[in-house]
């Protein structure tokens, strides 16, 4: 059984913090997946890596041909590279189409401008018993800021894309 791992800082900055958050994304669903609801994964900066410590740990049988495929970021699909991008499942999970995340917010947040200061308010605290959400156009997908970072200059999306779809 496997409780501890390491990551080691090769690069020296940011990506390396980057890397070891996205392995404890990686241990969290692969936990949910194995029916662990809420492991204790706590990260240690050792010096030279990031020492990663999960409770309970995880046993290499368990993993089988019926552990399904799990996405942990979405693949871009702008206008430019539609054609270009590997087969995915037509699931938000797997590909979100940048065009219609972009109308998506560009509608909600034309309506939002709308509203009185209370509502804006209540929106931005999270007060959902307030705001009305009924009478709005869908809100934008949780990580659209996020996709917007990713498809601005001089942001790589396709660098971006090429690892995920690595991953997939």
């Amino acid at each position: 059984m496997t409780k501890t791992f390491s990551i080691d800082k090769t690069t020296g900055t940011f990506a390396d913090e980057l890397l070891a958050a996205g392995f404890i994304r990686l241990l969290e669903n692969l936990m949910g997946h194995l029916g662990e609801k809420d492991p204790a994964i706590t990260q240690t900066d050792m010096g030279h890596y990031y020492q990663i410590d999960v409770e309970p740990g995880i046993d290499a049988a368990q993993f089988d041909s019926t552990l399904p495929a799990f996405p942990l970021a979405p693949v871009l699909r702008t206008a430019k590279n539609r054609k270009k991008l590997p087969d995915l499942l037509e699931n938000t999970l797997y590909v979100v189409d940048y065009e219609e995340e972009k109308e998506k917010s560009d509608t909600f947040f034309t309506a939002y401008k709308e509203l009185e200061g209370t509502l804006k308010r209540a929106y931005a605290i999270g007060d959902d018993g307030t705001f009305p959400f009924d009478a709005m156009p869908a809100p934008p997908h949780d990580h659209w800021e996020v996709f917007k970072l990713l498809n601005a200059p001089p942001m790589p999306i396709n660098g971006y894309n090429q690892v995920l779809g690595q991953w997939y």
